[in-house]
């Protein structure tokens, strides 16, 4: 049987990393394919009362931020561990 490999916590910073880093292309794709959608269709959107991009991409941006508080949090607290192995 193979020893564990005594890297894996780097291994999930890494893996952390890119799904964060994952997640913030996604939120950028998701506000270009938007403003993509309301240039081609601005009638669509005409129907609001508010601008469009509030009611297309606020709920968005609350999503993006939880993910990158929550992350944070979790990017300090594996960094902190990691600085005392």
């Amino acid at each position: 049987m193979a020893a564990p490999r005594k890297d894996w916590p780097r291994q999930l910073n890494r893996a952390f990393v890119a799904f964060v880093l994952w997640s913030v292309g996604i939120y950028l794709g998701d506000c270009l394919w938007s403003w993509m959608d309301y240039r081609a269709h601005p009638e669509e959107y005409a129907l609001h009362s508010a601008p469009w991009y509030i009611l297309e991409l606020a709920p968005r941006t609350a999503t993006l931020l939880a993910v990158l508080a929550v992350g944070g949090l979790v990017y300090w607290g594996l960094r902190r561990w990691l600085r005392r192995r």
